[in-house]
């Protein structure tokens, strides 16, 4: 049977049961993508042709499927690109194909390591991966064309920073008051050459969307959503979280937002 969560209508993360049982739907649903078989292989034709495969203790590429919406909209022909929050590098690897230089950066150690053996199984050079909490591995004098980073949209508050410890990957999905997501778009014009861009993935699924689009007003960058879409569970439509055994009453929508 699957476990139904009721899905926030208005983006803004404050749907009662929803906002209350979320963390913990989360942590059920990361503990089941860790019991796969690692490593797991994708198929090319899945993955724009790159072989992929995902190790343990990496975020789940079969789980979690709002890569396959964004990663497409990453066009950086010939460009210096930073990823933040890289996990098995399908996109830092897409870039890579088309990019003059990609720095891949994540909190974990296991996620770095995965992105840079996908690189090698992809003969792929211009990449470097890196160890860092946001910009903390980035180099005195570094720019780039764009930064992007497919964020952790679950939203909670400070207080509930401590439940992070409870589950690894947690930090994946969730950042309580928006602390890191702050630093990253605050931080990000000193990282940026002239004209540079911030790309930012964000899903509606437990996310504080007013609180998002208020750090960006704030920080001084004018922003566009440059895509969005809907999935639906009660009709045919794919759901970015079918595989969890999760269902939603309502929708749940990815943006691509922009930054300049």
């Amino acid at each position: 049977m699957s476990r139904k969560v009721v899905i926030n209508k208005n983006m803004n993360g404050d749907t009662g049961k929803h906002k209350r049982d979320m963390f913990s739907q989360v942590k059920y649903f990361l503990g089941r993508t860790q019991k796969e078989r690692f490593p797991y292989y994708l198929k090319p034709r899945e993955t724009y042709g790159l072989k992929m495969h995902v190790n343990k203790k990496v975020f789940s590429l079969k789980h979690f499927l709002g890569w396959k919406f964004l990663t497409p909209l990453l066009k950086v022909q010939d460009e210096d690109v930073l990823e933040i929050g890289c996990g098995s590098g399908i996109a830092s690897l897409y870039m890579a194909k088309q990019a003059r230089k990609v720095v891949a950066v994540d909190l974990y150690k296991e996620a770095v390591q995965n992105t840079t053996e996908n690189a090698e199984d992809n003969n792929i050079n211009n990449i470097d991966c890196r160890v860092g909490d946001v910009y903390s591995s980035i180099k005195r004098g570094e720019k780039f064309d764009t930064i992007y980073w497919n964020l952790p949209w679950g939203f909670l508050p400070i207080k509930d920073k401590v439940k992070l410890k409870e589950y690894y990957l947690a930090k994946s999905s969730f950042d309580p008051g928006y602390n890191s997501i702050k630093k990253f778009i605050t931080q990000g014009k000193k990282y940026l050459k002239k004209d540079g861009r911030i790309l930012a993935g964000i899903s509606s699924h437990s996310s504080n969307i007013e609180l998002f689009e208020d750090i960006i007003k704030k920080s001084g960058f004018k922003s566009r959503i440059i895509a969005s879409k809907k999935y639906y569970a009660n009709n045919k439509k794919p759901s970015v979280h079918k595989s969890a055994g999760i269902d939603y009453y309502d929708s749940d929508e990815l943006r691509m937002y922009e930054l300049r």
